[in-house]
């Protein structure tokens, strides 16, 4: 699903709610987009750093590798 596609279902989904409800969803999508914004979720360095932590685990990495060669047909390359 794209981005316009979540953004106009979320829309859809926010105008069919009673408008006593919208204050609080208003509350919580603030207080969870702040959250986001102080963890640095959104932050594309964090996730390079999380892929590079996880590509130095030598032991997960063993195994990725045993488990794609495991699943690798060699009669259909």
């Amino acid at each position: 699903m794209s981005d316009a596609e979540i953004k106009l279902k979320l829309f859809r989904l926010i105008d069919t709610l009673p408008e006593y409800n919208l204050k609080d969803i208003y509350d919580l999508l603030r207080a969870k987009l702040e959250t986001f914004n102080k963890s640095g979720t959104n932050n594309l360095s964090d996730l390079d750093s999380r892929y590079k932590q996880m590509a130095e685990d030598r032991d997960r990495e063993k195994e990725a590798i045993e488990w794609i060669e495991g699943t690798l047909n060699s009669e259909e390359l």
